[in-house]
């Protein structure tokens, strides 16, 4: 039975993935096939970028002033988030914190004015269905940012000076991602394509 609940809590995870990947392209279609932004400085993060440009009207339900957007929330993880005056919540948040169940692939279009991770087109990716575009995030309550992932963190680093943004496997050691072609899968650690952060070449 517990089995069963587990494959359909995944089921649920991953058709948040691929409503996700779907407002990510009708971003691109809104903005000349740039790639949403990971974060503005001193501004909104990428869910928040999608929220803010009213994209995500008919894709979910939200609830409450604070613009709790039930997508962006693993039915399998029970941690609550942290916000940024310390206290937890059930539902991300835009705004107030910066811990998330998912988290985007920074090397492909990071935070806007930081280099050398600048906006990036999905037409510089040459292999769509290859590059992820978002994936599972560690999430405890030690946690202060998981809306993001760079390469070293896929494969769990425990650097003091590297940022806790380590990948989740939630699902029977299964992590849920979704690609740059919107198209959104579950694979086992540590497998992961070459080039699963990467074009090749723009977002080296």
């Amino acid at each position: 039975l517990n089995k069963a609940r587990g494959r359909v809590k995944q089921t649920s995870c991953l058709n948040n993935l691929k409503q996700i990947g779907q407002v990510e392209i009708m971003y691109q279609d809104s903005f000349e096939d740039y790639i949403v932004p990971t974060h503005y400085s001193g501004g909104e993060m990428w869910m928040g970028n999608f929220y803010y440009q009213g994209l995500l009207q008919g894709f979910t339900s939200e609830s409450g002033d604070q613009k709790r957007i039930h997508m962006f929330s693993c039915p399998s993880e029970n941690i609550a988030y942290r916000t940024s005056s310390g206290g937890e919540t059930k539902y991300a948040h835009f705004q107030d914190g910066w811990t998330y169940h998912y988290s985007k692939n920074d090397e492909c279009h990071g935070t806007v004015g930081t280099s050398p991770y600048g906006p990036k087109k999905v037409t510089q990716i040459k292999n769509p269905s290859s590059v992820m575009f978002v994936t599972e995030a560690k999430h405890s309550k030690d946690t202060t940012t998981t809306y993001f992932v760079l390469t070293y963190e896929y494969a769990g680093s425990t650097s003091a000076t590297a940022v806790p943004n380590m990948i989740a496997h939630r699902h029977d050691k299964n992590v849920n991602t979704v690609f740059f072609d919107g198209h959104a899968g579950t694979h086992k650690a540590p497998h992961r394509p070459q080039n699963f952060f990467y074009d090749g070449c723009s977002a080296k």
